[in-house]
């Protein structure tokens, strides 16, 4: 008896196994689907288990974007990128993969740990979405800007292997520029999947992809917004940005239409926005606070801390105002320090809103997957460090 439990049990660990790796599978170039430095673009799948066939779950890499004020700062970094795994695929088997909302082990991801699983690399440097036919000549490389038929591709190949009319669930998600792509192409997903299964139900987890328009502190200007139209003039200048409607809203200021302040009203999925109210990556990136790092504000002075919970209120105005005008968006805005949530703060007790109220980001996702319109808004009332337990004040949580 003992005999065939052991059995069982390795057999059980042995399947499991099987199936909580992600194969790669690279598009031939006739796909003209390209990595920046011009290697094939591909794609990572999994088979789901039991009932988990019926669920497909989309994931789009993260890892920022080629940026710059100057054409030469743009290039420079462009070319940085295509040398590592955001720019090339020479190395992609051995990125770590299965984590998080991949995880196929059911104590680490329990809503979607035996779902059918996609997992869209990165690594045009522009945001999954530009767009130029030909390669760019840069100091004797070339650079390939191929983010919107990465995508395109993809998602063809998503068709191929999985038969649409079988699945009920689709759930889009991604952190950081992963969230900024969840955003930008869920509508677009939603209508090409509807069009083979019209029953198809669609729903929305962005991750701290909420990128806001600000005042920069370092630079004395809104040095995000410089660094976002030059982008767009670059990557942009044959394929707009996604959301027609905000394009028609703005016609003089396409450059607008990248900021997702500008077009996330446009968006008729469902979504479970996440996001910390003192996003490190905005706090960093944005707002230029060097001080901000190992998810605290503890290494800033007074002034730079005054500047990073006005932001907070900035921010979470913005999104509340969306949260008004769409009654299938849901919330879940913390007040801590950190750019993306990872495991250890989706099922975590310390990262609640309300403090100590045990509503976890976990429990926020399986609520919402449930029902997505019986909406729920999940926002700290008080600034850092206000929500002591995951205020990270002794660096508990290193990123």
């Amino acid at each position: 008896m003992k005999d065939i439990l052991k059995l069982t049990i390795l057999i059980s660990t042995v399947f499991s196994l099987l199936y909580s790796q992600l194969t790669l599978n690279l598009f031939d170039k006739s796909s003209k689907a390209r990595c920046l430095d011009g290697s094939k673009y591909g794609v990572y799948y999994s088979s789901g288990i039991d009932d988990g066939n019926k669920n497909l779950l989309i994931s789009f890499w993260g890892g920022g974007w080629c940026e710059g004020r100057t054409h030469e700062q743009f290039f420079n970094n462009c070319l940085d990128r295509s040398k590592d795994e955001l720019g090339s695929s020479s190395n992609w088997k051995k990125v770590e993969l299965g984590k998080d909302f991949l995880s196929s082990e059911k104590d680490k991801n329990p809503n979607f740990w035996n779902w059918t699983k996609f997992d869209f690399p990165y690594c045009d440097g522009s945001l999954h979405q530009g767009m130029i036919s030909k390669a760019v000549e840069y100091k004797g490389n070339k650079l390939y800007f191929r983010g919107r038929q990465n995508v395109i591709t993809g998602l063809e190949y998503v068709m191929s292997q999985v038969d649409l009319t079988k699945i009920e669930k689709v759930v889009i998600t991604g952190g950081s520029s992963g969230a900024y792509a969840t955003f930008s192409w869920i509508n677009h997903i939603k209508e090409t999947f509807s069009e083979i299964n019209p029953n198809l139900k669609f729903y929305g987890i962005p991750d701290s992809g909420f990128f806001a328009d600000y005042y920069n502190f370092k630079t004395k200007d809104r040095n995000y917004y410089l660094k976002n139209k030059l982008f767009y003039e670059i990557v942009n200048k044959e394929q707009p940005p996604l959301l027609k409607e905000c394009l028609a809203e703005h016609p003089n200021n396409g450059d607008l239409c990248l900021l997702t302040q500008y077009f996330i009203r446009y968006i008729k999925v469902p979504l479970l926005i996440l996001q910390s109210a003192y996003d490190s990556s905005n706090l960093q990136e944005t707002l230029g606070l060097e001080c901000v790092y190992n998810d605290t504000l503890d290494n800033c002075d007074e002034d730079s801390k005054q500047f990073a919970h006005v932001f907070r209120v900035y921010q979470n105005d913005l999104i509340k105002r969306e949260l008004d005008r769409n009654s299938h968006f849901s919330a879940f805005l913390i007040s801590c320090v950190t750019h993306c949530f990872d495991r250890r703060k989706m099922d975590s007790d310390e990262w609640t809103v309300p403090e100590g109220s045990g509503f976890t980001i976990y429990k926020a996702v399986e609520k919402f997957i449930n029902n997505p319109y019986d909406r729920f808004i999940k926002i700290d009332v008080m600034e850092w460090p206000g929500n002591t337990k995951c205020a990270n004040l002794n660096n508990k949580f290193l990123s």
